[in-house]
């Protein structure tokens, strides 16, 4: 923890077509974080990037949890 800020920094999909693992994934263990009292339920962020980016897009229609997220992806050409 730093600056007052929680940074969860992994998560595994165990099947990267199913965007339903990620909030399998991601939701049980913010509420665990919240559960142990280190994080305020009403002060939760999320960002991803690439494909991170796509599933926070994803779980952003699913839920309310978050609020404030970033999703990005940098474009080649």
């Amino acid at each position: 923890m730093s600056n007052g800020y929680l940074v969860l920094t992994r998560y595994r999909l165990y099947n990267r077509i199913a965007r339903q693992n990620a909030l399998k994934c991601v939701l049980p263990a913010i509420q665990e974080l919240a559960n142990r009292g280190y994080v305020d339920e009403k002060s939760i962020g999320i960002q991803g990037h690439s494909w991170g980016g796509y599933q926070i897009a994803y779980m952003l229609t699913r839920t309310n949890r978050f609020r404030v997220a970033e999703a990005g992806a940098l474009w080649a050409t």
